[in-house]
């Protein structure tokens, strides 16, 4: 369980500093070219909406993930299943954080696009209000950070015991 959530951090940490760095790098190049292109109206409507439209999309999908998982072991149809599949709670626990990891991938792939594609839509344009988007995004990734309380409430295990899973290894 250790590895899995370091993974989980790590991917988190690679997608929080990418984003970052691609929003300030291309601000300081933006900043030594020429001056903002004025014949790009249709990208101040067009791409607002498109990432709009994405990050909905992903923050449903992943809601949707964890409320399957969730689901699945709080019926009482499945309860024999899950006595049977899951003879312990370790192993409901790393089934658990792979539906996690999968669901917090989904939703960061989404905010992550969009800070990206916001940095490229301010490159061409000059236009500071999508840099300013493309933060509200990282704001966006900071707010749906791994959180044990997540884990523990999708997965119905105590937080301590998943910390102490974690700690362990």
């Amino acid at each position: 369980m250790q590895a899995k959530w370091r993974s989980i951090q790590i991917i988190y940490l690679a997608l929080v500093s990418g984003t970052i760095l691609a929003l300030i790098v291309l601000y300081a190049v933006r900043e030594d070219r020429a001056p903002a292109s004025t014949d790009i109206a249709q990208l101040e409507i067009i791409i607002p909406i498109v990432i709009t439209l994405i990050v909905i999309t992903t923050q449903f999908i992943s809601w949707q993930q964890r409320k399957k998982f969730t689901e699945r072991f709080t019926s009482q149809a499945s309860r024999q299943e899950e006595i049977l599949e899951y003879s312990n709670t370790e192993q409901k626990l790393t089934h658990a954080a792979t539906v996690y990891l999968t669901a917090k991938t989904i939703q960061w792939a989404g905010l992550e696009g969009s800070g990206m594609a916001l940095a490229v839509a301010y490159f061409i344009s000059g236009q500071i209000e999508f840099i300013i988007a493309g933060l509200l995004a990282v704001l966006g990734l900071l707010f749906f950070r791994p959180k044990v309380a997540e884990l523990a409430e999708m997965s119905q295990i105590p937080e301590t015991e998943i910390e102490r899973s974690i700690q362990t290894g």
